[in-house]
């Protein structure tokens, strides 16, 4: 009896595995996402392209996708298809495929990666800022599970233990993101949400009741803050404005 085909088989499989990087908890992906303002999404893209490059041998170029969030317009050409990507890991688990919200998803990404480039030019208001890039984390968090969703379902994948929770490059990227993204809304509540004093529109005129001046408020947003808020004590008055310059 001839049992080399019964004992290669398994052999062959095990030979043929794919191996990809263990599927990391939803909370580490999105610390990246979010405090590392965006930049860590680059070289996610680059990896999960990567990984679908790997899996069914499709011709992309992996690096190029590192440029993607950066444009919005390459958002709009490229997400559609790391979708499509995605699906064809689905089909192979046998998964439910995931629409991307019926292209709200593709579209919600656009729509934050213009505001990142419109922050690059006019200043957003601090709470705003925090707001895009917590969306943005969530975004990604969200295709990042339905990939790991499939991936653990197919058996001829590997994964690679990771040795450590965060990579050396990763733990960079959080050591500089995470102090200043914490700032960032420090900021936010205590200049635009928690300022205390009394506030103002563009519809107000100041009275200074002991030096008799008085000028228009122009624009919204402005409150009166303590003497030494903005300056070293010797101003007359203080204003706090709803942008930091």
């Amino acid at each position: 009896m001839d049992t080399s085909s019964a004992i290669e088989t398994p052999l062959t499989l095990e030979n043929h595995k794919v191996q990809l990087k263990s599927p990391r908890p939803v909370w580490v992906e999105f610390c990246l996402h979010f405090f590392c303002f965006g930049l860590y999404t680059n070289i996610w893209l680059v990896g999960k392209i990567r990984e679908f490059k790997r899996i069914h041998n499709e011709s992309y170029t992996p690096w190029l996708w590192f440029f993607v969030p950066f444009v919005p317009l390459a958002n709009l050409i490229a997400l559609p298809k790391f979708v499509r990507s995605l699906n064809k890991l689905e089909d192979e688990a046998k998964v439910e495929r995931w629409n991307a919200w019926k292209g709200f998803w593709v579209f919600g990404i656009f729509v934050l990666s213009v505001l990142f480039n419109i922050s690059n030019h006019y200043e957003l208001k601090q709470w705003m800022l925090v707001l895009i890039f917590l969306v943005w984390a969530a975004f990604f968090c969200v295709a990042n599970h339905r990939i790991n969703a499939a991936k653990i379902r197919i058996e001829r994948f590997e994964f690679k233990p990771n040795r450590f929770i965060f990579s050396v490059l990763e733990m960079v990227l959080l050591v500089l993101g995470v102090p200043l993204m914490l700032f960032i809304i420090y900021l936010s509540l205590t200049t635009e949400i928690f300022v205390p004093g009394k506030s103002y529109t563009s519809t107000d005129v100041f009275k200074s009741e002991n030096s008799g001046y008085k000028f228009s408020i122009v624009g919204d947003g402005w409150r009166q803050v303590a003497i030494g808020t903005h300056s070293n004590g010797d101003a007359e008055v203080e204003f706090s404005g709803p942008l930091q310059d």
